[in-house]
């Protein structure tokens, strides 16, 4: 009996640990409609959604000023550690400027440990990058480094999935290569771009966030490769010209960190 009650735990132990993962694109695509009017009469998980689509995907921040204070502060009312930290993930998206001792970045470092712990992969995945960011700013470069690999580890190997978020992170791992001095693996990383960005889901992301990509992909293949031989002046500096129009967006838009980088290093080159 007792070996039996054994083998039935394992068992649903296996069927549990196989469960299909859940698909954020499909959560999103069926909330990111959610207005800044309507959005009490959803879930929080439902506004998160949504919420995670206007923050990182689609950069449209004028349609969640009040969505996203009630949704922050609706998760601590409730102590729902799970919104707590996703909240706290789209407020460091939103405001990238936070001091780096900001109580924020304390939550950051806990949330990447809790999603982990829940089995929340694309939530881990967020954390961790973010994580990777917040060190790279500091130049701690081997440290932003290992977040880095940590966030595309937790987006998984199918090349089908979170394209947007794996090229993301494949980009910014080139720039701390970059930074570290290790140029041919920061130049040879750059190819795990060029053979995942042809899947990247233009129905969900903007074109302007994809243009950005785009940018900084091309400002990194054209300095890093101008670095260590592969690419001639000549092209290099028709690259980086290309790089500023991807990330020559809005006219509002002049404090563009993608757009300032590529016309300083179109400037230096010329």
């Amino acid at each position: 009996m007792r070996r039996f009650v054994l083998f039935s735990l394992f068992f649903l132990f296996f069927i549990s640990s196989c469960k299909k993962q859940e698909n954020v694109y499909e959560q999103i695509k069926t909330h990111k409609k959610i207005t800044d009017s309507n959005y009490k009469s959803f879930s929080l998980e439902e506004v998160y959604y949504s919420l995670l689509y206007h923050v990182h995907f689609a950069k449209d921040y004028t349609k969640i000023k009040n969505s996203i204070a009630y949704y922050e502060n609706s998760s601590l009312h409730l102590n729902d550690s799970l919104n707590i930290y996703r909240a706290n993930n789209l407020q460091i998206y939103l405001n990238q400027d936070f001091s780096v001792e900001n109580y924020r970045y304390k939550r950051l470092f806990n949330a990447a440990t809790y999603f982990e712990y829940e089995n929340k992969p694309y939530d881990a995945y967020m954390a961790n990058y973010l994580i990777a960011e917040y060190y790279f700013n500091l130049q701690h470069f081997h440290i932003a480094e290992n977040f880095a690999y940590k966030a595309i580890d937790n987006l998984g190997t199918n090349n089908d999935e979170y394209v947007f978020e794996k090229c993301l992170t494949f980009i910014l791992l080139s720039t701390i290569h970059h930074n570290q001095k290790n140029y041919d693996e920061a130049f040879n990383i750059l190819k795990n771009y060029k053979i995942l960005s042809r899947l990247i889901d233009k129905q969900l992301i903007s074109q302007e966030r994809i243009n950005v990509l785009k940018s900084t992909y091309t400002n990194n293949y054209a300095i890093i490769g101008n670095k260590i031989g592969k690419v001639n002046l000549q092209q290099t500096i028709a690259d980086l010209k290309l790089a500023y129009k991807l990330a020559n967006l809005k006219k509002e838009q002049s404090k563009n960190k993608q757009k300032i980088t590529a016309l300083h290093n179109l400037i230096h080159l010329k």
